[in-house]
């Protein structure tokens, strides 16, 4: 979710885990994997204009981009650059 900055719809996140070799596994998972963690209190939902919306807490999402900062291989994969943009 750290790629996405203010937030995605399953069907992004679908894309992107679909497109990784540590995909967690068909897009049912990917769902439940959202649900998950949105009931651990690490993301948020919103039920807006009948799309379902995923948005991390600032804290969450900071810790989880550095993760991805530091692995090589994630930045190359997303294309992720030495500063993300959106952020102050």
């Amino acid at each position: 979710m750290a790629v996405f900055v203010g937030g995605c719809t399953l069907e992004a996140m679908e894309h992107v885990v679909a497109g990784t070799t540590e995909a967690i596994g068909p897009p049912a998972e990917t769902a439940a994997a959202l649900t998950d963690l949105a009931d651990r209190c690490l993301l948020t939902v919103d039920h807006r204009w009948n799309v379902t919306h995923f948005g991390m807490l600032e804290t969450v999402s900071n810790y989880a981009f550095e993760r991805l900062r530091e692995r090589a291989s994630a930045r190359s994969r997303f294309g992720i650059k030495a500063r993300r943009t959106g952020r102050a």
